[in-house]
């Protein structure tokens, strides 16, 4: 007999009895996606990071898709019409389902209410620099929408990678060292992160505190590099430092309800090119660890963390090479863009399956057997 993820806990019982009938009838259910969707409004288009942009349309373009084959359903989509037009190879075909909602305006989160008004749920698709996560999601529950994404004090704790790191290390979890770029005050300072650090290292990256891909990631061979980048800023107070661990890249996507559904891992496909840390992807699957033992982890790191998680969460880890733990880096509390490759890699309709779980129900989906890679394709 198959043994269950423990009960977790849930959010607010409130919105949890609204999902409890949300897929037995007609269910009109909202997809926004920052970028795509109006967020970036007023910036020009040639200004955006086209990495943001091509892994926010995947994730956009996947997450519709599934969620139009749920029976019953529609999908409200808001999109900025500068940068959809030719992006996408489902939104813009004819589907009486799908309904796109152009945003004009550069208060897109009042265009956001007025579209959630046509909603009984939506999915959030938004990254977690300058608070624009968080602010969505209370913006949206604000206003008396479903909105399936974790709770503040759990976004709060994650959005934040140097918060992150603390609430790991006081519950003794295996974390890579972290130091805040601002308390970078002497070269010995870095020779400290060094000397605490027990896995073997191959470098050193700096990233932002709130950051979103790997916007703004970059990697030094040496710590004097890191030192004298550091103090090129100027303001440091929105960057962290920490060792690269030689070992295989990973990351293991969760959903989130009164139970945890633990998907199968991916090996995270990485380039560095003129110190730019840039992520292509990865591989489905990645045996590094049991399921049972994977989802123990994940217990762990979740457990750590106040508040509770619901909907989709990405946790990346690094398996340090002749090590039987793994070291976690962070977690993402929204879509990641591992739904791309696990869309493909599982049997049975993912995007069903994250209501499914946020409505205390069991799914247990099983893979496809073949390997899959997604993302940037070689």
């Amino acid at each position: 007999m198959r043994e269950e993820i423990p009960d977790y806990g849930s959010l607010d019982e409130t919105p949890m009895r609204s999902l409890a009938n949300l897929l037995e009838g007609p269910v009109h259910i909202g997809v926004f996606e920052y970028l795509r969707g109006g967020g970036l409004i007023d910036t020009p288009v040639d200004v955006i990071p086209e990495s943001l942009l091509r892994e926010g349309s995947w994730m956009l373009e996947g997450l519709v898709e599934d969620i139009a084959r749920i029976p019953h359903a529609t999908v409200h989509v808001p999109l900025d019409p500068r940068i959809s037009v030719g992006r996408d190879r489902y939104l813009h075909q004819a589907h009486s389902h799908v309904k796109l909602h152009e945003v004009q305006s550069s208060r897109w989160l009042e265009e956001w209410n007025r579209i959630a008004g046509h909603c009984d749920i939506v999915f959030l698709i938004a990254p977690e620099f300058e608070g624009i996560l968080r602010r969505a999601v209370a913006r949206l529950r604000s206003s008396g929408v479903i909105v399936l994404g974790c709770d503040d004090p759990f976004l709060e704790a994650t959005s934040d990678k140097w918060l992150t790191y603390q609430h790991w290390r006081r519950e003794g979890v295996p974390v890579v060292e972290t130091v805040r770029a601002s308390e970078v005050t002497t070269r010995a300072d870095l020779e400290g992160l060094r000397t605490r650090s027990p896995q073997p290292t191959t470098g050193w990256t700096v990233k932002r505190v709130m950051g979103a891909g790997c916007e703004g990631h970059v990697f030094f061979e040496e710590l004097s590099s890191v030192y004298d980048w550091l103090y090129s800023l100027g303001d440091r107070w929105d960057w962290i430092v920490q060792p690269w661990i030689e070992g295989e890249a990973a990351s293991v996507s969760i959903l989130c309800g009164p139970t945890l559904c633990v998907l199968p891992p991916s090996r995270q496909r990485l380039t560095i090119e003129s110190s730019q840390v840039a992520y292509c992807g990865g591989d489905l699957p990645w045996s590094g660890l049991t399921k049972r033992e994977m989802e123990q982890w994940v217990l762990k790191w979740i457990r750590a963390m106040p508040g509770t998680p619901l909907g989709w969460i990405g946790i990346d880890f690094v398996m340090p090479y002749g090590s039987a733990e793994p070291v976690v880096i962070e977690i993402n509390p929204r879509m990641t863009t591992s739904y791309v490759g696990l869309r493909n890699y599982l049997e049975g309709n993912l995007a069903e399956g994250l209501i499914q779980i946020a409505q205390g129900k069991r799914w247990h989906p099983n893979s496809c057997g073949n390997p899959i890679r997604f993302g940037m394709v070689e």
